[in-house]
């Protein structure tokens, strides 16, 4: 092993010791050199007694760093307590986060040229629904086996769980609710549970499934005497016969057809024709009202509609929402809506509707508020019964359950209507908002006979003749005045070309001069779209709570003046409908809303712009801009926030 070497030295030799001699004398030398003297304890005594100021500064900044860190801590403690924390935005469902938009599928889109709108034609047009109208979901109404049977009426069913096949190809059902989804598009479904065609498969299986007659002497739906042991409420020439909903069978039946559509993806059901599913003895009675020349009006025992033993019937029902809810893991809605009654909302009282309101049944309603005439189908004694109003809205419904309606201008039973004022306020007010489908574009039709060549290929809506029967409800979309949109057919194309013509005749009450260029901007679509906009975006709108009315304007009868509010530090939005008159000197201290600024307005104003802030006295004048603005004036004055 070879030893180290340390310039020149090696260790353990004789020469490493001298090595380390030579070291420690180096350091004896570098010890001895002299450096400066540093400050001794006494001599640092002696200077703070000898200067004392700095004893004085670093006191100073002693005392000066905790004033200031104290004074920090308080101001943030301070700033938390007194400052105004950020709003609260509730969670949502997708119903009330949302606007829906309803849909007669065999209306909408033609995909394989025959002349009915099927499922596939509606999926090739979602682009208009949600990004044109940006609707959140939709109701498909008519889904199952019923129109390619030989049925003479429309909403005629079989079944309740096949599609019908000239809507889709079989199993497309879920197809379709994937491709929904990627949209981020809701879907729920209409079922009617109250009636099944005579022939139907399912009655057949089913053991004495068929209601009794509940009286004498009734008079159907369509104006016939009932006769025979098989209960019809649209008598025995319709086709139908109603189903016993109190039978155990048939309820099992029932609550299994809502857990199949429910595990296939629908997010909800909608009940149809509820007024009718257990016909006995009830508290509604609107027969003093109407017009008696109509048999259905004159004599049938309309004491029978809204029978209590119908909500046992929804309690089962909301039983397998539940099941559902608890498979899939989410939640499902169940809607309900009364039927084609016939009979409208009354005046002064609750809409009996509201009787399948609570924990145990529906979520939400349909109501007729602002549908044509309020849902009265034919004329009655006292025509104020049939105008909208706010008034009438209030009174028919209760500030417990308001949240808890869908507000709409249109149904498969109501058909649309050019109304400004019915329009706005089906998204102004509380609940929940509704679009049925061609109702944004004005479709108002001129007559009252199906076309043969398209869809309903003939077929007529249940209802009496001489009343006014539902058919605009079920009427091919109106895209275009020639059908191109509408199917890919030629021959197709020309029939839809000869019902426009003889229906509707008018180019303005279409999509495709709806979303044009070059046209006026105060149409009916324009207000829909504005609306869909401030109810998915405004608080107040959105989510506000009960309507404020203004107690000066209580009593007018040209104008309503009402206020919502979304809650702590929302600014809530002030609505001002003129009906008649020159306008409003409106002051805007008197709704406690000063400081404000002009949120939309519809006709245009020419001399109020949008955002215009406003000042204590406002004139709000009543617009004449052709057809749209006659119905009303709606003006929307955003308040400034409250921090209350």
């Amino acid at each position: 092993m070879k030893s180290s070497k340390v310039e020149g030295y090696e260790l353990g030799s004789k020469s490493s010791h001298e090595l380390e001699s030579a070291t420690l004398l180096s350091s004896q030398k570098s010890n001895n050199k002299e450096f400066p003297t540093l400050l001794s304890r006494e001599d640092l005594i002696r200077i703070e007694q000898t200067e004392p100021i700095w004893k004085r500064i670093r006191i100073a900044i002693f005392v000066l760093f905790w004033i200031i860190w104290i004074g920090l801590l308080v101001t943030t403690i301070l700033l938390v307590v007194f400052s105004h924390k950020c709003p609260n935005k509730p969670d949502l469902p997708f119903y009330k986060a949302k606007v829906g938009y309803w849909i007669d599928p065999y209306a909408f889109k033609d995909s394989d040229g025959n002349g009915i709108g099927d499922l596939p034609g509606l999926i090739s047009k979602m682009d208009y629904i949600k990004d044109v109208l940006n609707a959140g979901y939709i109701i498909l109404d008519s889904l199952f086996t019923g129109f390619s049977t030989s049925a003479k009426y429309l909403n005629s069913y079989s079944s309740w769980t096949t599609i019908d096949p000239l809507l889709a190809p079989e199993n497309y059902f879920g197809t379709m609710v994937k491709k929904l989804r990627r949209l981020g598009v809701e879907l729920v479904v209409a079922i009617d549970f109250n009636s099944l065609l005579s022939d139907s498969t399912l009655l057949k299986e089913l053991q004495n499934p068929t209601s009794k007659v509940p009286g004498s002497g009734l008079i159907s739906r369509l104006g016939n005497p009932i006769t025979g042991s098989a209960y019809s409420v649209y008598g025995g020439s319709s086709g139908l016969v109603d189903v016993d909903l109190t039978n155990n069978q048939v309820i099992e039946a029932a609550k299994a057809a809502v857990v199949e559509i429910l595990k296939l993806g629908a997010s909800g059901i909608l009940l149809k024709d509820a007024a009718f599913f257990s016909e006995g003895k009830s508290d509604y009675d609107n027969t003093n009202k109407m017009n008696n020349s109509l048999k259905w009006f004159a004599k049938y025992q309309s004491q029978l509609m809204f029978a209590n033993s119908s909500r046992a019937f929804v309690e089962h029902l909301k039983q397998a929402v539940q099941e559902a809810q608890h498979i899939t893991g989410q939640h499902k809605l169940l809607i309900l809506e009364a039927g084609n009654l016939g009979f409208g909302l009354p005046q002064g009282s609750m809409d009996p509707t509201e009787m399948f309101l609570s924990e145990d049944q529906a979520d939400m309603i349909v109501g007729r508020h602002f549908v044509k005439q309020r849902g009265w189908h034919a004329a009655t004694t006292d025509p104020k019964v049939m105008q909208p109003s706010l008034a009438a809205y209030l009174e028919c419904t209760s500030n417990q359950t308001r949240q808890n309606i869908f507000l709409t201008t249109a149904t498969s039973h109501d058909a649309p209507q050019a109304s400004v004022y019915a329009t706005a306020m089906s998204f102004l007010l509380p609940g929940s908002s509704l679009v049925y489908y061609g109702s944004e574009i004005n479709a108002e039709f001129k007559t009252t006979a199906p076309p043969t060549g398209v869809y309903p290929k003939g077929k007529l809506p249940l209802c009496e003749e001489g009343e006014t029967c539902p058919i605009g409800s079920h009427l091919p979309m109106l895209w275009d005045d020639n059908g191109i949109v509408f199917s890919d057919d030629p021959n197709i194309q020309k029939a839809y070309a000869d019902f426009f013509t003889k229906s509707v005749g008018k180019l303005t009450s279409t999509v495709q001069f709806a979303t044009s260029k070059g046209r006026d901007k105060d149409t009916i679509f324009d207000l829909v779209q504005k609306m869909v906009q401030l109810r998915n975006s405004e608080p107040s709108i959105q989510w506000g709570g009960d309507v404020n009315v203004v107690a000066a304007y209580k009593n007018s009868q040209e104008v309503e003046v009402f206020s919502r509010w979304g809650g702590y530090g929302q600014s809530p939005i002030l609505t001002v409908v003129i009906k008649q008159g020159m306008g409003l000197m409106m002051d805007l201290t008197m709704a406690n809303c000063s400081d404000s600024k002009l949120l939309y307005s519809f006709p245009k104003s020419a001399s109020l712009e949008e955002g215009l802030k406003l000042d204590s006295h406002v004139f709000l004048k009543k617009m004449h801009d052709g057809q749209a603005g006659k119905d009303a004036t709606i003006y929307l004055i955003k308040c400034p926030a409250k921090w209350e």
